[in-house]
């Protein structure tokens, strides 16, 4: 009994600490906001056409930052974290919505990195922790942690090339230029990221040309899932990404995977 005390003391340990330092890395990115800044209005909120590159860094930073602390942990208290996380941003939602100082807090706070939907709604924060708990939940860590950079790198730079390049949509917010490149950009993450961690099962440049073609596909595929109304694709893009690196993994004997 006291071994089990022990341990879950430090399980719990290690998840304040992972948690401990993502909000370590948000409070450096938003203290000059914090210090130098007051609270933003509706129409000082980035849109969907503003390049919001600081909104886009600290959705980037947050999931390398989840990735790295994944690699010092067990996947059950990497679940754990994750949910710790999520029940921490539905608190600070629910929070806005009772006490309108909290609200005026929160917006001191992240307001930099907002969306004019965001005064009132979910952030989608709260979406891309939801996110993060599923795939460490239900998936390998190889799988969660490529799901987790799906969405990490291909969301933002998608958003980016989309709104630089512009061209053809798929949909409202959605363009081809920004998915392709964010595809790109993801496969190229993932085998980077897999050439680090199983170097062993990548012995040749055709076995690194297969997976990049097959991680490509993935984040494409995932980044075009529509998100479900009141949702958001920071939820959709690591589940969908999981998923079918899941298929993908038995239907291309990519077992390395499913560790």
């Amino acid at each position: 009994t006291w071994e089990l005390l022990v341990k879950m003391s430090d399980n719990a340990l290690f998840v304040a600490l992972c948690v401990g330092v993502v909000l370590l890395l948000h409070a450096v990115i938003f203290a000059p906001k914090i210090l130098f800044s007051a609270a933003p209005k509706a129409d000082t909120l980035g849109s969907r056409r503003n390049l919001h590159l600081n909104r886009r860094f600290q959705h980037f930073s947050t999931g390398i930052a989840i990735i790295a602390l994944y690699h010092f942990c067990t996947r059950q208290i990497a679940t754990q974290a994750s949910l710790a996380g999520f029940l921490f941003m539905v608190s600070i939602h629910l929070l806005r919505r009772r006490w309108d100082f909290a609200n005026r807090v929160f917006l001191r706070v992240c307001g930099s990195v907002l969306r004019p939907h965001e005064l009132t709604e979910p952030p989608a924060a709260l979406f891309f922790m939801a996110g993060v708990f599923v795939v460490t939940a239900f998936f390998f860590r190889h799988i969660a942690c490529l799901a987790i950079l799906n969405v990490s790198i291909g969301d933002p730079m998608a958003a980016i090339a989309g709104i630089t390049l512009g061209g053809p949509k798929i949909s409202a917010h959605k363009t081809w230029s920004g998915t392709i490149v964010g595809a790109v950009l993801c496969g190229f993450a993932s085998v980077a990221y897999l050439m680090f961690y199983t170097p062993e099962f990548l012995p040749s440049s055709a076995a690194v040309s297969s997976l990049l073609l097959f991680t490509i596909a993935v984040a494409a595929l995932a980044e075009l899932v529509p998100a479900p109304k009141g949702l958001d694709d920071n939820l959709t893009i690591p589940i969908a990404s999981g998923a079918l690196l899941y298929i993908g993994a038995h239907l291309l004997n990519m077992h390395f995977l499913l560790v």
